[in-house]
């Protein structure tokens, strides 16, 4: 009776409690869902989901909460490591990959799940509680993998020919990823990793990812008049995207000012 009493006592507190938003990224760009966790391409976020349920053989409330928030914010951080070992960063390698290759890598990502932020805490009627846990994508973790970047800036002045780039990879098999490539029929490569300055490539990553135009416009990553290009294919375990050689050549135009690829002003579109 005892024990009946101190549950009843003890649901009836927590039920006072507000509660959060049950939906990790609702309706917000690019998301790849990744075990209890997601991956906002758009926004270049990660977030996870941890539970912990109440131990009600204590007699005191707040020692039961804290005991249920801790257990939830443990698994939130297992959570978010699984999500980021599901990286591409190239459309055969991941960062699960890289962190089985190298100690240095898995001790820098294990080190920084520890600092991920607590972003939302739910609390059921039971004393069981949710904890939704966020970590950015780009900076400090992208820049692990990140490869050589280009060693110099192009000059500007050049004829305009847009102030961005965007490729339209919709209806095609093209896997999201940190490091894409766009090439040619022939598979000269027309923007990629030594195509950006390290400085934008560290700062936005090396490109973005949106489901439609307007969204890629509006973001301000491609700028309002961006060259708009169709991907005829992709190749490279499809993280290579294949642009027809008249498109091509519209961005290789001799005298072209194609400082908009040095600073990384590229989107890709996306299912």
């Amino acid at each position: 009776m005892k024990r009946l009493i101190s549950t009843i006592f003890l649901s009836l507190l927590l039920t006072a409690i507000p509660v959060g938003a049950a939906e990790l990224f609702p309706d917000e760009g690019v998301v790849e869902p990744i075990g209890h966790g997601e991956i906002n391409w758009t926004s270049k976020l990660l977030r996870a989901r941890g539970s912990g349920a109440p131990n009600l053989d204590a007699q005191n409330v707040a020692v039961v909460r804290l005991g249920a928030e801790r257990a939830a914010k443990m698994d939130a951080l297992r959570n978010i490591l699984e999500v980021i070992k599901g990286i591409k960063i190239t459309g055969d390698t991941s960062f699960g990959d890289q962190m089985l290759k190298s100690d240095l890598i898995r001790a820098k990502v294990e080190g920084m799940v520890k600092g991920a932020k607590v972003v939302n805490t739910k609390y059921f009627s039971d004393g069981a509680v949710d904890i939704t846990v966020e970590m950015p994508l780009s900076g400090t973790l992208s820049n692990l993998t990140l490869p050589p970047t280009g060693e110099h800036e192009a000059a500007g002045g050049g004829k305009n020919i847009g102030n961005g780039l965007v490729v339209d990879a919709r209806g095609t098999a093209f896997v999201v990823s940190l490091f894409p490539r766009v090439t040619d029929e022939a598979g000269n490569e027309v923007y990629g990793s030594t195509k950006i300055d390290n400085e934008s490539a560290l700062k936005d990553g090396l490109v973005g990812y949106f489901k439609g135009l307007e969204e890629a416009k509006k973001s301000g990553r491609v700028g309002d008049k961006p060259i708009v290009v169709k991907a005829v294919k992709v190749n490279q375990s499809n993280s290579s995207l294949v642009i027809s050689k008249a498109d091509a050549d519209r961005l290789r135009e001799p005298g072209a000012d194609q400082s908009f690829l040095y600073k990384g002003r590229v989107a890709i579109l996306v299912d």
